[in-house]
């Protein structure tokens, strides 16, 4: 119900823009034609009503002018054409509204998919208009299990087609950023808190790259000087809202920009390979010359991390990294459950063109009261490749077995059976351990 809200909301935003000056018979004869209609009419008093809640939640104002007739127009509009989240509504969903109304063009115009979360949008957005706190079941990347906590709502945020929610922390006493697609849950609780006058969210991410504001950073001048075809790329598409182009020459452009240089932007401009080249700052410079090849991630903790990790593997780049998981094939499925479902398929592929190796260790008690490191090693053939891309990965296990001898793999219930009858680990524990302990019993 609340998705359906917002989509009419939408709607009739678009519909009075378009339009400039508009009856509200005029709006009720473009309403029907749509789906979203279901072929009735809106009320008069329902319009009334949007009206209201389309200036409380999206601060636009539908005024009506009564010279000549009832005409419906937006007060605002000049605030909606400066950018910011109004134009990107209109820009987002007035395609979508002139294919409602001309049914057979939808097959003939392609969408990426809408940012992923969004059904949670709403009731947060409804939440900062109260003023009240949310309840979240969040599961962050990493844990298992949801936790259930307490924020106060300041604003939400896309970044590359996902949605977030910027919020306070009481618990932390600070703000921080959650992923919609990680919650499970959310609740408003009713509980009233004060919004900070002092937060401003576009000056909060005004120097960041994109999602990741760590204050650790200084904001620095950076320059890039770029090569070739990638000069248009970037004049087209800029880095960041910063960019200038302060010099131009024969097949490169050098640019500046004012920002934090995080780690998401150091992944970014890896993934850019040869035709960027940072100018300044030194120690940015070195750092992209330390590592043009190898790329060293101690733990790929979260969708953004496992993101750059992939577009950099991507650009030709070693990447070495770590994952809490047990087993080759679990490190697989960790990899593509970080992402929404609607792109896992697309990382499928990717991640079997890029995966070269997985190594996994255990640590098994010994029969002396210590521990000993049990290792898996999988090497990507392509029968592994095409059962990556086709979501077959629990068929992985018996291809690492059963390649083992020849291929230069290792099986975690190979090893286990080795420690067992060597006698440094008993039968006991190496089942407990294994993959398969009905195949590691037999054997045993």
């Amino acid at each position: 119900m609340a998705k359906d809200l917002f989509n009419r909301y939408i709607w009739l935003v678009d519909t009075i823009y378009r339009a400039r000056r508009i009856t509200f018979e005029e709006i009720n004869a473009r309403w029907v034609r749509t789906e979203m209609s279901g072929g009735e009419e809106i009320p008069l008093r329902t319009f009334h009503n949007h009206r209201k809640a389309i200036e409380e939640i999206f601060d636009i104002n539908i005024g009506c002018s009564k010279g000549g007739g009832y005409y419906y127009f937006i007060e605002n509009a000049e605030d909606m054409e400066r950018g910011g989240v109004r134009s990107w509504l209109l820009n987002t969903f007035a395609v979508n509204n002139l294919i409602n109304e001309s049914h057979h063009l939808k097959r003939r115009i392609l969408f990426e998919q809408i940012p992923s979360g969004q059904h949670f949008l709403t009731p947060l957005i409804e939440a900062m208009r109260d003023g009240v706190t949310v309840e979240l079941a969040y599961q962050s990347f990493g844990r298992d299990e949801a936790n259930t906590f307490e924020v106060e709502p300041y604003c939400v945020k896309v970044f590359r087609q996902r949605w977030y929610l910027v919020a306070r922390s009481p618990y932390y006493d600070k703000v921080m950023i959650y992923s919609l697609d990680r919650i499970h849950d959310l609740t408003a609780t009713g509980r009233a808190f004060d919004y900070p006058k002092s937060f401003d969210p576009e000056e909060f991410f005004r120097f960041s790259f994109g999602i990741i504001v760590d204050e650790e950073y200084d904001v620095e001048s950076v320059r890039l000087k770029v090569y070739g075809t990638k000069c248009k790329y970037l004049r087209a598409l800029p880095l960041h809202d910063t960019q200038v182009e302060v010099e131009r020459g024969e097949g490169y452009a050098v640019f500046s920009y004012l920002l934090r240089p995080t780690y998401d932007f150091l992944q970014e401009l890896l993934s850019h390979g040869d035709e960027v080249e940072v100018l300044s700052p030194a120690w940015l410079r070195a750092a992209m010359r330390e590592a043009p090849d190898v790329i060293m991630l101690g733990e790929m903790r979260d969708y953004e991390t496992v993101q750059t990790a992939l577009t950099a593997a991507e650009t030709g780049h070693l990447l070495l990294s770590s994952l809490h998981t047990v087993g080759a094939a679990k490190t697989i499925d960790r990899i593509i459950d970080t992402f929404p479902a609607s792109q896992q398929q697309q990382v499928r592929v990717q991640l079997s063109m890029v995966l070269r190796a997985v190594v996994s260790q255990r640590l098994v008690p010994t029969v002396d009261s210590t521990q000993t490191p049990v290792f898996e090693v999988m090497a990507v053939n392509p029968a592994i490749q095409n059962m990556i891309r086709d979501g077959k990965t629990f068929q992985i296990d018996n291809v690492i077995y059963g390649g083992a001898a020849s291929q230069a793999m290792l099986s975690m219930d190979n090893e286990l059976i080795r420690l067992a009858k060597e006698g440094r680990i008993t039968r006991e524990t190496a089942q407990l351990y294994a993959v398969n302990p009905d195949m590691l019993r037999k054997r045993l």
